[in-house]
């Protein structure tokens, strides 16, 4: 049964929500004991091998109705940082679904408590990490991914179909609860670094992983770099037109790729070829990242939009000396 079944199926019923009666979603959930941190989850994970499938899939099918009826627009406005204030304002959305899954993990009575009272949400949400942490991953593991994962399938918890009023009254056909928040990093690298192997990645350990893995240490310290160089500003105080995100894609001219930067719902898209020599001459992470830092400021300044912050980035642009020019 998929979500829109169950809700529609929900809708039909003369019966109120009863989270109380929810049996099989709590004796799922009880060995996160209303926590949601990485190693409940891994524990959580071990509980579910040795529970029925047939009650893991009613535990998710409770779930899937417990996500969806907290998620809604009144419960949404009650985040302690940046909570929801329109379409066009910044929305912790990750923190907002992790806020609810807290509530979830809280057991029967919080979930009562949050659903009459959407207020209640404030006391589930937690500050947000550092750009460090953002920069090493946005995502955290939620309840359903696990429940799902046991059962063999993927989850559908980021296709949840949002239908709050001030959305229903957006004029946008695009709606970037993706791109705005600020919970994560508003500049996002793709790096040259590719794999050319048999399908599946690398073996761990191999010399293809090491030169992978040291292009994504080089990604990760390059975004660290140019953002902390831009002194923490919103990419809405940075740039004019205002934007919500930046992608810069690095990658090797010999594939063929064109220099491009365009502007899209918001985001700017830029896509840097270089030379394969340039790559070579770049071994060391270090080297990568410094290589990345060059790139990734010499594009955003060749794109046709005005920084406030340029004279940073043309620094940014000269470091160690690569050439600068696009193809």
């Amino acid at each position: 049964m998929g979500l829109a079944a169950i809700f529609n199926w929900f809708k039909s019923s003369n019966e109120p929500a009863k989270p109380a009666d929810w049996t099989e979603l709590w004796e799922i959930l009880a060995p996160l004991s209303g926590r949601t941190g990485a190693e409940d989850f891994e524990r959580l994970e071990d509980a579910l091998k040795t529970e029925p499938e047939e009650k893991i899939e009613a535990a998710g099918q409770q779930l899937l109705l417990a996500i969806r009826l907290l998620d809604t627009e009144a419960h949404a406005e009650h985040l302690r940082w940046h909570p929801w204030r329109g379409p066009e304002a910044p929305f912790r959305r990750r923190a907002f679904d992790a806020a609810l899954q807290r509530v979830i993990a809280a057991g029967p009575a919080a979930m009562e408590r949050v659903l009459a009272e959407p207020a209640h949400l404030i006391a589930y949400d937690s500050p947000s990490p550092n750009l460090e942490t953002q920069i090493a991953g946005c995502e955290y593991a939620t309840p359903l991914e696990v429940i799902d994962a046991a059962l063999g399938r993927t989850s559908d918890i980021e296709h949840l179909d949002r239908s709050w009023p001030s959305l229903d009254r957006w004029w946008d056909d695009f709606y970037v609860f993706e791109f705005q928040d600020p919970d994560c990093p508003w500049l996002t690298i793709y790096h040259p670094g590719r794999y050319t192997g048999p399908d599946g990645g690398p073996e761990e350990g191999s010399e293809a992983w090491a030169f992978l893995e040291s292009w994504e240490q080089a990604k990760d310290a390059a975004t660290l770099q140019v953002l902390t160089a831009l002194s923490a500003l919103t990419p809405q105080e940075a740039a004019t037109p205002r934007l919500w995100n930046v992608i810069v894609s690095v990658a090797p001219h010999e594939q063929g790729t064109e220099a491009s930067a365009h502007i899209s719902s918001g985001v700017l898209w830029i896509t840097r070829p270089v030379d394969e020599t340039l790559l070579e001459a770049v071994c060391s992470t270090q080297q990568r990242t410094n290589f990345l830092v060059q790139q990734t400021a010499q594009a955003m300044l060749d794109a046709d939009v005005e920084w406030a912050a340029a004279p940073v980035l043309e620094e940014l642009a000269q470091l160690n000396g690569y050439e600068a020019a696009p193809f």
